[in-house]
C-alpha cells in the first residue's frame, strides 16, 4: 500500500475556514455563523468548517485547530479589523500564542511588545491574503459582509439573530467561563443575560496604542501597516475615529438585510 495515498484519502474537505490575525473578532463570527445554522467552531474543526487566526499558516503543529495535512477548504473568508484595536489587543497575547508565532514570525532582537504585535497584525494579514478567496472587515458584519457571507455559504440570512449578539462578545474582559456560558445559552437559542456575564467576566486592560506610538517605535513598519489599512477601507490617523464608511455598508444598511 502506497502509504502517501493513504494519507491523501484521509485529508478531509471543509466547507469554510474564517482565518486572519488574531484578536480581529473570529470568535464572534463563529457565534453568528453558527446563529445562522453554520456549523464552523472557535478554533475547532467542526461540520462546516472552523474559525480560527492559526489556521492561516500551512502547519502540522498548531495551540488551536487541526493540522494542514488534515484538512482543506472550499472557502477561506480572511477577517480584518481596525489595526490599532488589534494591535493593541494583541499586546495581551498569552505565552503559547507568542511561541507559536514566533515560529513564523521573525521579530527584531528585543523588539518592543508593540513593535511585535504590529509586525505580527502585518505579516499574518499578508498570509491569510495568500490563502483566502475572500476578504471582509469585522466592523462591516452587521452590514454589507453579513448579506455576502449568507451569499457565499449559501444560507439564509437572518439578520436578526446575528444582530441580537452582544456587540462586545468575546472582548478580553471575557474569560473561558463567560465562554462556556454563552455556548450553552447559544444551544438552547438564547443570549446569556449581561448580568450573567458581567458576573463572571474578568478585569484586564489593554496597552494604550496610537499611531503615533507606533510611529515613534518603528516608522518603517508603521508605514507599512498604514498602508495595509487603507488597503482594507481603514483610516489611518489618531485624528480620525474608526473605519472609513464604503458605499457598499450605507447600500446594504441594517435595514435592508
Amino acid at each position: 500500500m502506497n502509504p502517501g495515498s493513504n494519507s491523501a484519502s484521509a485529508r478531509r474537505s471543509s466547507r469554510l475556514l474564517i482565518t486572519g490575525c488574531g484578536r480581529s473578532g473570529t470568535k464572534y463570527t463563529s457565534f453568528a455563523l453558527q446563529r445562522l445554522g453554520l456549523d464552523v467552531p472557535h478554533e475547532r474543526l467542526g461540520r462546516d468548517g472552523i474559525s480560527s487566526w492559526t489556521m492561516a499558516i500551512t502547519t502540522e503543529k498548531r495551540p488551536f485547530g487541526p493540522p494542514s495535512s488534515q484538512v482543506s477548504f472550499e472557502q477561506v473568508f480572511h477577517q480584518v479589523r481596525d489595526p490599532i484595536a488589534a494591535i493593541a489587543s494583541c499586546m495581551t497575547f498569552n505565552r503559547e500564542s507568542w511561541d507559536f508565532i514566533s515560529r513564523h514570525i521573525r521579530f527584531p532582537a528585543n523588539a518592543p511588545l508593540l513593535v511585535m504585535a504590529a509586525r505580527y497584525w502585518l505579516e499574518w494579514n499578508e498570509r491569510a491574503e495568500q490563502v483566502a478567496t475572500w476578504r471582509y472587515r469585522v466592523e462591516d458584519l452587521h452590514a454589507s459582509a453579513l448579506i455576502e457571507i449568507c451569499e457565499r455559504t449559501n444560507v439564509s440570512c437572518r439578520a436578526r439573530l446575528v444582530l441580537s449578539i452582544p456587540r462586545n462578545f468575546n472582548t478580553r474582559r471575557e474569560g473561558r467561563a463567560v465562554h462556556i456560558v454563552e455556548e450553552l445559552f447559544r444551544r438552547a437559542g438564547l443570549n446569556a443575560p449581561g448580568t450573567v456575564r458581567a458576573y463572571l467576566a474578568k478585569p484586564t486592560t489593554h496597552c494604550p496604542v496610537t499611531w503615533s506610538l507606533l510611529e515613534q517605535a518603528d516608522p518603517l513598519l508603521c508605514a507599512r501597516i498604514k498602508a495595509k489599512a487603507s488597503d482594507y477601507g481603514y483610516r489611518n490617523s489618531d485624528n480620525d475615529d474608526g473605519a472609513t464608511i464604503h458605499p457598499q455598508s450605507i447600500e446594504y444598511s441594517v435595514k435592508n438585510i
